[in-house]
């Protein structure tokens, strides 16, 4: 219950910092400013979404739903008005089901192949896993060759390993003395 709360909240807030970050390194360039006020046509922004692999269907079904109905709200400004929705549109992107613990290889392949050659401007990165520790090196290996590439990525990561550590470190501190 708290998981799909928690989903719906940020699948509505996604979109808008992937507008946030597709726009405004590009604003202080006069040339775009100036044709976008004199083109009345919107610029599609592709936003790629990264979620865990699951074999229900209706779970499947609920992500994409979620992904697809935060971008059109977005886009038809049904809860907040937004000013950039009349420049730009946030278009359905890559939405790609991977597995937790994805090898390097399938992640590389899933970043060249499929989310690169749509000139996504921002990943969506969620897991669902409530068990700590098992897939941070995928977790680590995504987000390093997406910094390298410039890429912003939006992530979800329920386990945070830092936080785990920290506590195992005061833990046996505390069992030594």
């Amino acid at each position: 219950m708290f998981r799909e709360i928690f989903i719906r909240k940020m699948l509505f807030l996604i979109p808008l910092a992937t507008v946030l970050f597709a726009i405004l390194p590009g604003c202080s360039n006069r040339q775009t400013s100036d044709w976008l006020l004199s083109s009345h046509r919107q610029k599609n922004i592709h936003l790629g979404a990264i979620l865990p692999k699951t074999s229900l269907l209706t779970t499947q079904r609920m992500y994409f739903k979620r992904m697809l109905d935060a971008t059109e709200n977005v886009n038809k400004n049904k809860y907040h008005d937004f000013n950039f929705t009349k420049n730009y549109r946030i278009a359905q992107g890559p939405w790609l089901m991977m597995h937790l613990s994805a090898s390097p290889l399938e992640i590389l392949t899933t970043l060249c192949s499929q989310l690169l050659t749509k000139d996504v401007v921002t990943i969506i990165y969620l897991t669902n896993s409530e068990v700590y520790g098992t897939n941070a090196a995928s977790v680590q290996y995504l987000l390093q060759l997406t910094g390298y590439l410039g890429i912003p990525v939006i992530s979800w990561n329920v386990d945070n390993v830092g936080l785990e550590q920290v506590f195992v470190i005061k833990m046996d501190t505390r069992r030594e003395s």
